[in-house]
């Protein structure tokens, strides 16, 4: 087992079979998706690795009879890692092999592991007929070791060969607890191995922060220390109150928000990390309009639909003529002029701290394309693609057209650039009176910051 084992056995172990690290871990998701395969020596079935764990986005894998050539497996990126790896032959005698499992077991005590195993061996409990002797043994050890069997009850079999079907491939958690975190399950993707690929899936209950970069190397640690002194007597205060383990990680999490804290106002952080910044402060200062659904934190579009149908059923209960109209801005994103948005963050903040920040996002962005006579670059004055932390600036221009003063009659709401009105009256022609307004507001809007509305849709 080389370093990296060490600092990780407490996530994955596997005893007897080659174990490799495909990806880094994603620690920063709370799900690990690893996979079990015998690849029976083929090169091909070796060689496939690589492809199936990217496809798959898996972060281990418990590899048995890979195909090896000068003594390391044929085919891996060398950046993945092998942390525990043995050797053993499923057809020799199972209670040496036992034996073997229980040393490795007991010199791990109390570690959360995952064994994956082809054992060869017979058993009613994971999807044979009939038991053999071998079969008999692994349950009566598994029995004995409080082990827990990961394989679905009526699984598809772990190995096909020709007209034959078997189970031999055995996956096994040592506890009830890990064991409940896991989902097991054998999947149709091709192996080029007799044995099917297995997908296991540890969902952890513990959450791991991320956060941010920073570039420490044009200084601020003065700045760092005045500012995090200011909050050590209250966070002392804290965790010398923590009575209980909750209140512990609690105070644990509470000490790492006030270290980053520190560091955001102390140290350079990347452009891209200013943007997720400032809309974080755009939320909390509810700087912005409340029926932007789009782009936003606690609300989706379940929320958009269920605040319009609301609003509609008041009318209806007031006994107006009322009407819902939906309208799309053509290419809002792709045509959001940064002009317009500097604008736009200019009327929302007078402090400049928070606005230069942004303006600096769309300065000096250019646009490249390669043509047959080379390469034509451009000035960037518009687009900010949908999906791109860019995207957010569209909440900020939209804006304006949510915060219009509207007869009560008139509701507006957004998701993004989708737009939804409700207009009542109390007779047609009030109805009709509002509609007009609605429509000649609206197009000024539209016309003064260069948008055009989808007819299509």
């Amino acid at each position: 087992m080389d370093s990296t084992a060490d600092s990780t056995r407490d996530l994955l172990c596997t005893w007897f079979w080659y174990k490799v690290n495909p990806l880094e871990l994603n620690v920063l998701s709370r799900l690990l998706c690893g996979s079990l395969i015998n690849l029976a020596r083929s090169k091909v079935a070796t060689a496939s690795l690589v492809e199936f764990a990217q496809m798959t986005n898996s972060d281990f894998l418990l590899v048995q009879e890979p195909y090896i050539r000068n003594e390391r497996i044929e085919g891996l990126p060398r950046q993945w890692t092998s942390w525990l790896s043995g050797n053993g032959n499923a057809a020799a005698d199972l209670e040496e092999m036992i034996k073997e499992l229980e040393e490795a077991l007991s010199k791990l005590q109390d570690e959360n592991v995952i064994i994956g195993a082809d054992i060869n061996a017979h058993c009613v409990r994971w999807g044979y007929r009939t038991n053999n002797n071998r079969g008999y043994q692994m349950e009566n050890f598994i029995v004995e070791k409080n082990l827990q069997l990961l394989n679905s009850p009526g699984a598809e079999p772990t190995f096909q060969h020709y007209n034959a079907e078997d189970w031999p491939d055995l996956t096994l958690a040592s506890n009830p607890i890990l064991a409940n975190m896991c989902d097991w399950e054998v999947l149709e993707n091709e192996s080029f191995s007799d044995h099917n690929f297995i997908k296991i899936i540890i969902k952890s209950e513990t959450p791991i922060l991320s956060y941010l970069r920073f570039k420490k190397k044009f200084g601020g640690h003065k700045k760092f220390y005045i500012h995090f002194k200011e909050k050590i007597h209250k966070l002392l205060e804290i965790i010398h109150n923590a009575d209980t383990i909750k209140d512990l990680d609690a105070a644990t999490e509470k000490l790492q928000l006030e270290i980053l804290d520190s560091c955001v106002h102390s140290y350079y952080i990347s452009k891209n990390k200013k943007i997720i910044r400032k809309t974080v402060t755009l939320n909390k200062q509810n700087v912005l309009h409340p029926h932007q659904f789009g782009f936003r934190e606690g609300k989706s579009f379940n929320h958009v639909q269920r605040n319009l149908l609301d609003v509609i059923e008041d009318d209806k209960k007031r006994e107006h003529y009322v009407i819902a109209i939906s309208l799309d801005i053509q290419g809002a994103f792709d045509n959001l002029k940064y002009d317009i948005i500097r604008k736009e963050l200019r009327k929302l903040y007078t402090k400049s701290n928070i606005s230069e920040p942004l303006e600096d996002i769309l300065s000096n962005r250019k646009v490249a394309i390669q043509t047959s006579d080379g390469l034509a670059v451009g000035k960037q004055t518009q687009g900010c693609p949908q999906g791109s932390c860019t995207s957010l600036f569209w909440n900020i221009v939209s804006d304006e057209i949510l915060k219009t003063v509207w007869p009560k009659e008139i509701h507006l709401q957004a998701f993004t650039d989708d737009f939804a009105f409700a207009i009542s009256g109390r007779t047609r022609r009030e109805l009709e009176q509002h509609t007009s307004f609605y429509f000649e507001t609206f197009k000024i809007w539209t016309d003064k910051n260069q948008f055009n509305t989808s007819i299509e849709k």
